[in-house]
């Protein structure tokens, strides 16, 4: 019996993951569409960016596990399911019995948006030191459009390096569905306290580049005149060279709790994954479910045992300068904030988000990480704020 192949397109956290956990028990094939080794690129807009980082540094551990399996390079631009054949930008083709798509996401940007040295993404380390060469002095003005978790830490940054800073965001509250309302008026406050100015509930329609910088166009006429922007919108998954290939994949590749998709024998895990329809872009979460992926697939090829399903618990820090975030959980579809320890806004504090039944869905401590941890396996299990409470207080 032949040995079975196994292509991973993608090599990011979650494509590293997979190839550790499949090895040489197949012919295992990482297809990588990226010039670099895999990268931590949670530290793009802070080590980077700040100068803390060096672009040596952020390669990932785990990528030893890549010294295994075979590595091409290429990015892939169609599978062909029919004929277990993916075919890459090379001209390329490498055929599978399983394929695992790995291929993460990149920056959403604006379709008017100019090519210009001025106008930034935070995506892989070279964005990152790209920047931080035209801000690492100061004294300049950053416009930084978007207000999510990499633009609010951006903005942070670029405070801390002496720049004048304006956030634009279409949120008038930003992070509070994932937050909640009382951090992100936290967040609010203490940006303004750093001196960063925040146009909130406003878009930006048009970026143009101006003789002396960057000149944004706001959806109520305002303008706004930088040196630089930053553009943080959001981020988009790397789909289309499963169009045709995977049935029902029109912006969302959906996969199982085991990362299967409608397709047999292709499997998705990461950022580029949504579980049941929802997207979970965490780095953690990517490690896991690339593990977890593998794993199954391995059983579906018979060379494994059936896997039993491991809840992954969404873990994750932010920073605003000096303060550490600690977020645990999945907050989605919660109905009330409960602070569980400290007072908002004041030195350290931790709130509890949670459903009408008085269940944690998710813990966020603001310069609380020993309260926040000591939750873990109570937001894992959705305990209640009576039992979060009398372990605080243990």
């Amino acid at each position: 019996m032949s040995t079975p192949e196994v292509l991973i397109v993608g090599c990011g956290p979650a494509g590293v993951a997979a190839a550790a956990e499949l090895g040489s028990r197949v012919s295992t094939t990482v297809l990588n569409g990226e010039p670099s080794a895999p990268y931590n690129r949670t530290a793009v807009n802070k080590g980077v960016l700040l100068g803390a980082a060096e672009l040596e540094s952020l390669t990932l551990p785990e990528a030893a596990a890549l010294e295994e399996v075979t590595v091409r390079h290429g990015r892939a631009v169609r599978l062909d399911h029919g004929a277990r054949v993916v075919h890459d930008d090379q001209g390329l083709a490498h055929g599978f019995d399983a394929v695992l798509a790995t291929t993460g996401v990149r920056p959403i940007l604006p379709p008017s948006l100019p090519r210009s040295p001025r106008v930034h993404v935070l995506h892989s380390p070279e964005d990152g030191l790209r920047l931080r060469r035209r801000v690492a002095d100061g004294g300049r003005h950053v416009a930084v459009v978007g207000a999510g978790l990499i633009g609010g830490e951006t903005a942070g940054v670029l405070t801390d390096l002496g720049n004048r800073v304006t956030v634009i965001s279409r949120s008038e509250r930003p992070m509070a569905d994932r937050w909640g309302s009382l951090v992100a008026d936290w967040l609010v406050a203490s940006h303004e306290a750093n001196g960063t100015e925040l146009l909130l509930g406003r878009s930006v329609t048009t970026v143009e580049e101006a003789e002396a910088g960057v000149h944004l166009v706001l959806d109520d006429g305002q303008t706004v005149d930088a040196d630089e922007a930053v553009i943080a919108i959001g981020s988009r998954p790397n789909l289309e060279w499963l169009a045709g290939g995977v049935p029902g994949t029109n912006g969302v590749l959906t996969v199982d709790r085991d990362g299967r998709t409608a397709a047999a024998g292709v499997y998705a895990a990461g950022d580029v994954a949504a579980i049941e329809g929802r997207a979970r872009e965490h780095w953690g979460a990517a490690f896991h479910h690339g593990r977890h992926a593998a794993r199954v697939l391995l059983a579906d090829l018979g060379l494994g045992e059936e896997v039993p399903e491991n809840p992954w618990l969404p873990s994750y820090s932010g920073y605003l300068r000096d303060a550490k975030l600690t977020i645990l959980g999945d907050p989605h579809g919660f109905s009330r904030e409960v602070v569980l320890a400290g007072v908002p806004g004041e030195g350290r504090w931790t709130v509890a988000l949670t459903d009408e039944a008085d269940r944690i869905l998710s813990v966020v401590g603001v310069r609380g990480a020993r309260v926040a941890n000591k939750l873990r396996d109570l937001v894992r299990h959705r305990g209640t704020v009576a039992e979060a409470e009398a372990i605080i207080g243990a």
